[in-house]
């Protein structure tokens, strides 16, 4: 997702719904842009738009976004490819697995792996007795609340 479209999602998670002048002056866009902004997260099942307000969408696309809402940065968690590689992520996925399945760079990937980490989502495992200690990220364990 691009920074406006999780700088609204972010405030629709906060707040239930948003009305259109308060996301347009939050966001700094005009009314073509917001619509935009608004159709890319009604297709994706985030929101729905009623009258003049931005609601948060009954959805499990919805409910999933707000469980992350509540327990990290979702701007940091779902930002351009952080969001691609954390579709991909499963339990003990190594780097090699993640370029060849989301096409991104080294690098990208790395970075995103820093945030997921820094946020408690993933952490690493170093596999020692194999030929090159193999890498592998693994999603950390969610801890009883």
């Amino acid at each position: 997702m691009n920074k406006s479209q999780l700088r609204l999602l972010k405030a629709v998670c906060q707040h239930g719904k948003i009305n259109r002048s308060d996301a347009q002056k939050l966001l700094g866009v005009r009314n073509y842009q917001l619509l935009s902004i608004v159709r890319t997260l009604t297709e994706r099942k985030f929101v729905i738009k009623d009258h003049n307000n931005i609601n948060l969408a009954d959805t499990l696309e919805a409910r999933v976004i707000m469980k992350l809402y509540r327990k990290y940065d979702i701007e940091k968690l779902l930002l351009e490819s952080n969001e691609e590689v954390i579709a991909y992520m499963s339990d003990g996925i190594d780097i090699d697995e993640l370029i060849k399945k989301t096409k991104l760079s080294r690098a990208t990937i790395y970075r995103a792996l820093k945030v997921f980490e820094e946020l408690g989502i993933i952490k690493r495992v170093i596999m020692v007795n194999t030929p090159t200690e193999l890498q592998l990220f693994a999603l950390a364990k969610e801890s009883k609340e």
